[in-house]
């Protein structure tokens, strides 16, 4: 049972008993009377040695059972302050210009998405006003086309495009345009129907005069014949009817010649209907071409209008959060903006603070998610404040270097409790306050203390290359 005391319980037991003999043997010594003392000098010289000594043994195994019994709760000590990395929100304009409008001050709290500043945007305005000019135009040359290929009346103007100006005037001329084409359509249309008609006319005509000449050379074949009976019988002369033959003749010729015109201005009939067909058609071909061209170019420009609208709203700098602005570097209006300058911050108000802490690579070891750490506040002198938890709750991954210092840390963030915030109060904890943290990593002894470094060395030392 003795084996399984404490260190400390066991020394104290020693000195109890060391204690005891040595007042026992003094006791002894005072009751055999002073003369026993006188009697032994050496004794009464060597009794104050004694008594230090025993003092001093009973001090240092008291300290020893005490170095070796006594726990010391160990911690990792981490600087580090108030963490409004989240809730700091970066403006910036990905391609810089000219302040035209700058609508807040330092300090004033703004909702989100709110207007903060704006940029020269005279050029790219000029060009989208262009833009949409040339994609009303070509919304009016679509409507003109597509009355044209369909045979359709243009469009009568639409109440709505009356307040429009450049849509009115594009509208306008479009429809002068349509009256212009369809008149030279119709003109080129009239002007063959008319040719058709003549031919027609003069085919009508060819026909009466081929009937005549059918009738006229009847006649003159029985005539023919009859005279040249009488002349076989000796009753007229061979003159007549050599006569009669060669008027025979010439009216072949002629009926000859009204069949090859008959055919030529059936030829010409027929071509002229072809020519009023393929007019249509090509005009049909036509306008199809400009409108699939015409559709073209409006997606195209329909593109690089949303390129622009896109590119002045981004001229418009608007709030990205609800919150306070922070860090304003605009001077004034006509101030030049790099790409990608940050131009202030917002900073809006965490729902729950979290407190950003540097711990050095060398103690990043004993952290662990979870981690109960104490909490003290700097700046919270005025108020006395006794050490606050905390828990761990984010470890980064690698390590970070210090902008001025250039030393490497990681990054640890803890989490007060709600003890700790009822303690310092709703607004207590101010974004960029410096926050001391004591992370407890174990338990150990003061002896541990001494003999681990001692250890360690040897341990490193006692080594071959």
């Amino acid at each position: 049972m003795a084996a399984c005391r404490p260190a400390s319980a066991r020394v104290t037991s020693s000195c109890a008993r060391w204690c005891a003999i040595t007042w026992r043997w003094s006791a002894m010594a005072a009751a055999e009377g002073g003369g026993a003392m006188d009697e032994i000098p050496e004794l009464k010289a060597r009794s104050p040695i004694l008594l230090g000594m025993t003092a001093c043994v009973i001090l240092l195994t008291g300290l020893i059972g005490w170095a070796a019994s006594a726990a010391i709760i160990s911690a990792v000590v981490a600087m580090g302050e108030v963490d409004v990395a989240p809730y700091r929100h970066p403006v910036q304009h990905p391609d810089g210009g000219v302040v035209a409008q700058l609508l807040v001050h330092e300090g004033q709290t703004v909702a989100a998405g709110e207007l903060l500043a704006a940029l020269d945007n005279a050029a790219p305005r000029s060009e989208l006003d262009f833009i949409e000019a040339q994609i009303v135009e070509a919304e009016a040359r679509l409507m003109r086309l597509r009355a044209e290929r369909d045979g359709l009346d243009f469009p009568v103007v639409p109440v709505s495009a009356m307040e429009d100006r450049v849509r009115m005037r594009a509208l306008r001329a479009q429809l002068r345009l349509y009256d212009a084409r369809r008149e030279t359509y119709e003109r080129q249309e009239a002007q063959l129907l008319q040719r058709r008609r003549q031919a027609e006319a003069e085919l009508e005509g060819l026909i009466g005069q081929r009937q005549e000449l059918e009738a006229e050379a009847q006649i003159l074949h029985e005539e023919l014949d009859n005279q040249q009976v009488l002349r076989d019988r000796g009753l007229t002369p061979s003159t007549r009817v050599s006569e009669l033959a060669r008027a025979n003749a010439r009216l072949a010729g002629s009926r000859a010649a009204l069949a090859a015109r008959d055919g030529e201005l059936r030829g010409q009939i027929t071509e002229i209907a072809m020519q009023v067909s393929s007019l249509g058609a090509a005009r049909r071909e036509e306008a199809e071409l400009q409108f699939a061209e015409t559709g073209r170019q409006l997606i195209e420009l329909n593109a690089r209008r949303a390129a622009l609208l896109t590119h002045l709203a981004a001229l418009e700098i608007r709030a990205p959060a609800a919150g306070v602005v922070h860090d304003l570097t605009i001077a004034a209006v006509g101030t030049v903006l790099r790409p990608a300058d940050v131009v202030m911050q917002i900073l809006s108000a965490p729902p729950k603070p979290v407190l950003t802490l540097r711990v050095s690579p060398d103690e990043i070891d004993y952290i662990r998610l979870g981690q109960l750490a104490m909490l003290r506040f700097p700046g919270l002198t005025a108020r006395e404040l006794p050490d606050l938890p905390g828990r761990v709750t984010a470890i980064s991954a690698a390590t970070f270097a210090d902008e001025r210092t250039g030393t490497r840390h990681f990054r640890v963030e803890i989490v007060p409790t709600a003890e700790t915030l009822s303690a310092v109060g709703e607004d207590g904890l101010v974004p960029g306050m410096s926050v001391q943290a004591f992370i407890a990593t174990g338990v150990r002894t003061p002896l541990a203390y001494l003999i681990d470094p001692v250890r360690d060395h040897f341990a490193r030392a006692l080594r071959e290359p």
